[in-house]
């Protein structure tokens, strides 16, 4: 019987070179897709927090929702807040008679009771008349996004916020940023240990995870927003 010897040498050094190449050039465009993916959902989030806002606006007289309460001093207002690793805006109520926003908390009650001043006209001298009201009401129907949480942005968003006047960003607190439009649709403000805030006017950025900046949201004091 005649064996025949096979004539396997392996693969030449050329040819190995030209699959590692092509390896290279799959996994380059692999990262750059993922990251182009990843700058479109950022960005994404950044447009739809551009339209919340607008939304917000377009309430600043629409609270309260029923003729009973058309003389309450309550404000509907945004929270921008961190939460299990991901971004989220939330719709909330704002009382300027105690500085006090009011907003659904993962496992807290539907329930909270809220202060605030209700107007009851004019007394002789033609003052108006104010009287301090305690009412409970269900925040769970102020906001139903995502059981509450609100509106969530996607897992690959950071973002961080310059306050008007401030000269750095941010981090967002733990409590969260808030943004609320007085009657005359501008930025409310308060004073806050002596320091008149403007509550949620500045730059917002939103970045990748990665620290990239992908794009900017700007909230001014005359009301005015606007994405880049």
């Amino acid at each position: 019987m005649k064996y025949v010897k096979a004539d396997n040498k392996g693969y030449s050094l050329v040819e190995l070179i030209i699959v590692l190449a092509i390896i290279a050039i799959v996994s380059t465009m692999s990262i750059i897709t993922v990251n182009l993916i990843y700058s479109s959902n950022v960005k994404a989030d950044a447009s739809d927090f551009n339209a919340e806002i607008a939304e917000l606006k377009g309430k600043v007289n629409m609270y309260p929702s029923s003729a009973t309460e058309k003389y309450e001093m309550l404000y509907y207002a945004k929270r921008l807040y961190k939460y299990d690793g991901a971004f989220y805006l939330q719709d909330c109520i704002y009382s300027p008679t105690t500085d006090t926003f009011y907003y659904k908390t993962p496992g807290g009650s539907d329930t909270v009771n809220i202060s605030y001043k209700e107007f009851g006209g004019y007394d002789a001298s033609g003052n108006e008349i104010w009287t301090d009201k305690t009412k409970a009401v269900d925040i769970s129907k102020v906001e139903t996004d995502n059981n509450g949480l609100g509106m969530k942005m996607s897992a690959y968003c950071t973002v961080r916020f310059k306050a008007v006047g401030a000269t750095d960003f941010a981090d967002i607190p733990a409590d969260g940023q808030f943004i609320v439009y007085n009657r005359d649709g501008v930025i409310n403000a308060s004073y806050k240990s002596g320091t008149l805030t403007y509550n949620g006017a500045g730059e917002y950025d939103f970045l990748k995870n990665s620290g990239a900046v992908v794009s900017s949201a700007y909230v001014r004091v005359n009301g005015s927003h606007e994405v880049y």
